[in-house]
């Protein structure tokens, strides 16, 4: 079922930077995929936790938090990726580009009231 939809939304023309992550599911031990904005800089790719501004993380991020060990399809190559919290620094960098991404992302931030998780995922040798 995902793979129609993916297909449909890599067809929108929208000209987002999208990928799809797969993680483990914390509870279920299967894969889930999901499709995430993103921003990159070198071989480190960021994605943020916004849940669209609710009070918690997605499911997504807690599935990164228990087990960081991901794939992401990015322009049609998958790769194997180990996810972990952005540093400070990091958030500081990446935050205003994943606005820059989707403006929402910064009303988000006020809704939720809490700090939104960036995660970075690299390379896993």
């Amino acid at each position: 079922m995902f793979r129609g939809r993916r297909r449909t939304l890599a067809s929108f023309g929208t000209g987002f930077p999208v990928l799809y992550l797969t993680a483990t599911g914390r509870r279920s031990g299967e894969p889930r995929t999901v499709p995430l904005l993103y921003v990159h800089h070198g071989d480190r790719i960021a994605v943020a936790g916004t849940n669209w501004g609710q009070d918690h993380a997605p499911a997504w991020a807690l599935n990164l938090d228990a087990n960081p060990d991901a794939d992401l399809e990015l322009s049609g190559a998958t790769r194997q990726v180990r996810a972990r919290r952005a540093t400070q620094d990091e958030w500081q960098e990446f935050w205003p580009r994943m606005i820059d991404v989707w403006p929402a992302y910064a009303n988000y931030s006020k809704r939720a009231g809490r700090e939104i998780p960036m995660y970075v995922l690299e390379p896993r040798d």
